[in-house]
């Protein structure tokens, strides 16, 4: 029987290391694993302008990084091509036992890669997905065409929720037997521990205790539907009977169209946008209410990070975040592209108090036991010996 000498060796291929949740789980992944014994790299390409860099919390982890230029998510042959035979070397040179790719690009490219360099096992983590919402008809045929085919020799294809992976199953990419749930794992500690009602970004802000505060934290991106927010927003201004401000975390491609929009619809002044900020402990803190308006969403990081500090959250009900919120027990849903039905979830947060008090309790205990870092770490580890011994290169 081969055996894998100690120990394991995992080389980790995601498109870009962007502020956001496939970042967070594969740095807080390899760094668990290397704890762990494990021996792994991570391999990413560049972010764009807008996006926010997670590199340096990777570097600061100590965890061993590889960037390739041409990594990056927009689809080029020529380069898509060299960036193949530039993964081919690193996993000759490196002799992974497994390859475990995220997201879509690096899905493809690093799958490919690893079945030229014979790598003897192969995973994938879809944590959300490009097959609605995001490309034209021909584009996301396309996108799932290359998945099917990818899948073929993918030995575990991972999703981080049931929901999800009755969807993936639905769009025919492979069957439900091959695939896996592991949900997401996060270092919630920070935002458990910060106290609700801090105060400090309210006064960064100025924005006085008693006005109503919304937030929204993430890209700014057409799949987020930051139109959604906004005119959610105009109809609650308009109904008036509270003070309210609404803040937007986060930067991207639609923040100058956001902006028009709000000149246009004379909300200017009740909305706040900040950029990027890695102070999202206070931030939660401070917000009455955390909304995601989305498409299309694999498990919203932000709702996480926003239930394990105890505030109130909003969202529609698309991709994992039913399960998330456990059908409306953790939180308020709302279907996907309605203004109206997402101003009165917002709205009900404050009318129905007891009701809130009793999600937000619940949420916060269901989240700090279901996502941490370190079941993660140990689901994926048992996964990687459970593969590893079907292929025959571990004792069983």
């Amino acid at each position: 029987m081969n055996r894998t000498p100690s120990p394991i060796r995992v080389v980790r291929v995601i498109a870009r290391l962007n502020i956001g949740g496939p970042a967070l789980h594969v740095t807080l992944l390899n760094e668990g694993l290397n704890r762990k014994g494990y021996e792994t790299w991570l391999v990413c390409g560049n972010v764009s302008k807008t996006e926010g860099d997670s590199l340096l919390l990777a570097r600061e982890k100590q965890i061993r990084t590889v960037v390739l230029e041409d990594l990056g998510r927009e689809i080029s042959l020529f380069k898509d091509v060299g960036v193949i035979l530039k993964l081919w070397k690193i996993f000759r040179e490196c002799r992974p036992h497994i390859v475990h790719t995220h997201t879509a690009k690096a899905g493809f490219v690093g799958r490919v890669a690893a079945l030229l360099a014979g790598t003897p096992v192969v995973m994938h983590t879809f944590h959300g997905h490009v097959f609605h919402s995001y490309f034209g008809p021909l584009k996301t045929a396309f996108f799932k065409t290359l998945e099917r085919i990818c899948a073929c020799w993918t030995d575990a294809v991972i999703v981080i929720s049931e929901r999800q992976k009755k969807e993936i199953a639905s769009f025919h990419i492979c069957p439900e037997k091959k695939m896996e749930v592991v949900p997401l794992g996060l270092d919630l500690d920070r935002f458990d521990k910060t106290p609700r009602g801090n105060g400090s970004f309210r006064h960064s802000c100025g924005v006085e205790n008693g006005v109503r505060l919304i937030g929204i934290i993430g890209r700014i991106v057409p799949v987020k539907r930051h139109d959604l927010f906004v005119a959610a927003a105009a109809r609650l201004v308009a109904a008036g009977g509270a003070a309210w401000r609404f803040v937007v975390v986060g930067d991207g491609e639609e923040r100058c169209a956001i902006e028009k929009m709000l000149e246009n619809e004379g909300l200017a002044k009740h909305f706040i946008l900040t950029g990027w900020r890695r102070d999202l402990e206070a931030i939660y803190s401070d917000l009455d209410v955390s909304v995601i308006c989305s498409d299309n969403e694999g498990t919203p990081v932000s709702l996480v990070e926003s239930m394990s500090s105890g505030c109130p959250v909003v969202s529609t009900a698309v991709g994992g975040v039913a399960d998330l919120l456990g059908d409306g027990i953790f939180g308020r849903l709302c279907p996907p592209g309605d203004s109206v039905a997402l101003a009165k979830k917002i709205e009900e947060v404050f009318l129905d108090a007891d009701g809130t008090r009793e999600k937000v309790s619940l949420a916060k205990s269901h989240v700090l036991e279901k996502y941490a870092a370190s079941r993660l770490v140990e689901d994926v580890d048992r996964l990687c010996r459970r593969v590893l011994k079907e292929k025959g290169l571990l004792p069983n």
